[in-house]
């Protein structure tokens, strides 16, 4: 949100939905801080992978950011496998961001 509201750009909230491979995952929180106050913020849901979707919506961004759950044993050192695809093949600079950072 700050790097929206230092270059004047509107951010886009983008939510992909799927049939699910198995149940109990949590779907996308609105932010916890006051940051998106100063910016325009839309929201997308759009059907398809994860992954597909994100990459989809960042052909025309500046900058896409994804969060980091990895699933995996080694979740606290890997990225998740969407956010690891996006940073391979994404058009525009990717920003991971892991919970609990600033």
């Amino acid at each position: 949100m700050r790097q929206a509201e230092l270059t004047g750009a509107a951010a886009e909230a983008v939510t992909a939905w799927d049939i699910p491979q198995f149940r109990g995952s949590l779907a996308w929180l609105p932010p916890s801080s006051s940051d998106e106050g100063a910016v325009e913020v839309g929201t997308v849901v759009r059907y398809g992978t994860p992954a597909s979707v994100l990459l989809t919506a960042a052909r025309e961004a500046s900058l896409l950011v994804v969060g980091s759950r990895g699933r995996g044993g080694f979740a606290g050192l890997l990225l998740g496998s969407v956010a690891q695809y996006c940073f391979q093949h994404a058009a525009c600079p990717v920003v991971v961001f892991r919970e609990g950072t600033e």
